[in-house]
């Protein structure tokens, strides 16, 4: 394997260095050097850019080995990778301002969430959701493929899905991950990337396309490239359209709370049909 290839192996837990930092620091402890330098690097990270792995050993009191050791846990193989990243994530901040500049910004979000929950009902009955349920079902294996920072709604519906006896489980861009687990499933097994914007759908795509299990995707994006890998797309909006084959900073109401709607809406559908199937306790 050459240098490029070792670089791109782990793309799935390589998608957003700010949410590898915050889970080192908000599950460790005080004492430990990771923690001390996840909390440097957030509080730098605008300046990452500017940064050696000089002045980080130094200003946080430790061995430049330490510092090199920390960038491969967390999934980077050089801190210039680490560097390369943080500036996409740098670009992408900027739809967190975008999104709450609104001047009445209650009533905003409001109509714009009754409007997403009227076109995400449209789009689960046009594109039969309920066949997604019963996938899932049958399936002998159930992953969920996410981005670590907006896994809160797979992490529920995995939970949902304990108490009707169905066991499915999360693979996301933490490194406290094992992506290569998706490598072991085969034709009876059933993956499914959510991907709001698409955008870590793009970054994943490569190495889901070897996966030999059947392949969902949820998502806005409508490019075409995902028809390559996915045996089946299901998009979370007929009004918005975006298509796009490269990162896009997109935040609105479906990339906030979009994927917790779909999630209620099919766990809705599973308990339906397959709660006679339960145990008796």
């Amino acid at each position: 394997m050459n240098d490029s290839e070792r670089e791109n192996q782990f793309s799935a837990v390589r998608f957003n260095p700010m949410t590898s930092f915050l889970a080192v620091l908000n599950s460790n402890d005080e004492s430990d050097t990771n923690v001390t330098l996840a909390r440097y690097f957030l509080e730098n990270f605008r300046n990452l850019s500017k940064l050696s792995i000089y002045q980080v050993a130094d200003d946080c009191y430790t061995s430049r080995s330490s510092v090199q050791r920390f960038i491969k846990s967390i999934g980077y193989e050089t801190f210039t990778a680490l560097k390369e990243s943080a500036a996409q994530v740098m670009d992408h901040q900027k739809s967190f301002h975008n999104y709450a500049d609104h001047t009445d910004f209650a009533n905003y979000l409001q109509d714009s969430v009754d409007r997403m929950m009227r076109d995400i009902n449209q789009m689960a009955s046009r594109q039969k959701l309920s066949s997604l349920a019963e996938k899932i079902h049958d399936s002998r294996n159930v992953f969920i493929v996410n981005a670590e920072d907006s896994s809160s709604a797979a992490r529920h519906f995995q939970q949902q899905m304990l108490s009707m006896d169905k066991l499915v489980r999360l693979v996301t861009s933490s490194a406290s991950t094992n992506p290569e687990i998706l490598s072991t499933l085969g034709e009876d097994d059933f993956m499914m990337t959510c991907s709001a914007s698409g955008n870590y759908a793009l970054i994943i795509d490569d190495e889901i396309a070897q996966v030999k299990a059947y392949k969902c995707l949820v998502t806005l994006n409508r490019t075409v490239l995902f028809e390559q890998n996915y045996d089946s797309i299901f998009y979370l909006s007929e009004t918005l359209q975006p298509s796009n084959r490269s990162l896009l900073k997109l935040r609105n109401v479906y990339t906030r709370y979009g994927m917790s709607y779909f999630f209620d809406l099919l766990f809705h559908l599973y308990f339906a049909r397959y709660q006679n199937e339960l145990r008796p306790e």
